[in-house]
């Protein structure tokens, strides 16, 4: 297990570094982002009744064991399952602090040079904020990086900004796309191009906050929902039952959404899963990265889909980061065009 020895958080052992196999779960010409683990910390601070986070000297020592465990049991997954040649871990860290009557006091939270042993990249690319949560920076769509609002610091042909940019909102695999109703309106000139380049795009509805144990970004779809190809190339929308059924009109949504995708419909109990479990990645061998849980109902499913050899989990369910942080596994990584580092970060790397 990880934890505390001399001071220093070790990582635990890499179980998963035999799990490669020969075909190639990134596209060529691709890398994957992952957000480095010292952001962490901001959420580990303690919070006074007001949730206003206290200065990162009075963190809570269970909390950042444990968010540290569970980073790293996410690290070794994606690094067993692509190499850590190809796991780009992005430099950060996010301030906390608290709004007076005189002054707004914020200070830097981030973990001690030297905590874990992992190499980081500067990613000067993208602004600082995302190297915290990539999947939100851009989303990749015909080799074109489609990036978020002022998150790209970096201009060329196959980069541009587009309401599509916020990975959270968008579930894409092929030539299927799924969004959230806010894109549907403000993008409408952007969805139709893509339906003339064949595009089949659809629309998820909101999760709805009351109908949830845990809080999470509610303009986010992708915590409660996975587009992804099963073993006979059919596309399936794994979905959380506290979302389809949370009334609304939701699951009608829902079909409406897939049939213009051509997507079928898969609900999991998810009330004995971690949080955001559905916020899961899947390779282009389809192959699935996801959390470990005390329940099985997700990976029985996942496995019947995709099969048994094609379903990998963390060593330990993650639960501390999406209560704590509100994210998952694929809120902390995107993949990227290796030409982005070459250009721009080749002599970042520390």
């Amino acid at each position: 297990m990880t934890g505390l020895e001399g001071g220093r958080l070790v990582p635990q052992k890499n179980i998963s570094e035999g799990l490669k196999e020969q075909n190639k779960r990134l596209k060529p010409g691709q890398k994957l982002l992952l957000a480095g683990h010292s952001f962490l910390a901001a959420f580990a601070s303690e919070h006074d009744i007001n949730r206003i986070p206290f200065f990162k000297n009075n963190l809570n020592e269970d909390y950042l064991n444990n968010l540290m465990k569970e980073y790293l049991s996410i690290y070794n997954l994606l690094s067993g399952l692509v190499g850590k040649e190809n796991v780009l871990v992005t430099d950060n860290y996010l301030e906390v602090g608290r709004n007076t009557y005189s002054k707004n006091v914020h200070e830097e939270a981030r973990l001690p040079d030297g905590n874990l042993n992992l190499q980081t990249i500067a990613a000067p690319f993208i602004t600082d904020y995302y190297h915290c949560w990539p999947r939100d920076a851009h989303c990749l769509i015909n080799g074109k990086v489609l990036t978020n609002k002022d998150t790209w610091t970096v201009q060329d042909k196959d980069i541009s900004v587009s309401g599509l940019g916020e990975g959270g909102k968008v579930l894409v695999k092929d030539q299927a796309i799924l969004i959230t109703p806010d894109i549907y309106k403000s993008s409408r000139d952007e969805i139709g191009r893509l339906t003339k380049e064949g595009y089949r795009i659809g629309v998820l509805p909101f999760v709805d906050p009351a109908k949830q144990k845990h809080e999470f970004r509610i303009d986010h779809i992708d915590g409660h929902a996975s587009l992804i190809k099963d073993k006979d190339d059919k596309l399936t929308l794994v979905v959380a039952d506290s979302y389809s059924r949370q009334g609304k009109d939701t699951m009608k949504f829902i079909r409406e959404g897939c049939s213009a995708t051509g997507a079928r419909i898969v609900e999991v109990t998810d009330q004995y899963l971690p949080p955001l479990s559905l916020n899961l990645l899947q390779f282009e061998d389809k192959s699935i990265a996801m959390t470990n849980s005390f329940s099985r109902d997700l990976e029985i499913t996942l496995d019947d889909l995709v099969g048994k050899d094609k379903v990998f989990m963390t060593e330990i369910p993650i639960t501390y980061i999406p209560r704590l942080a509100h994210g998952g596994i694929r809120c902390l990584t995107n993949t990227i065009p290796s030409w982005v580092i070459n250009d721009y970060n080749s002599s970042n790397i520390k």
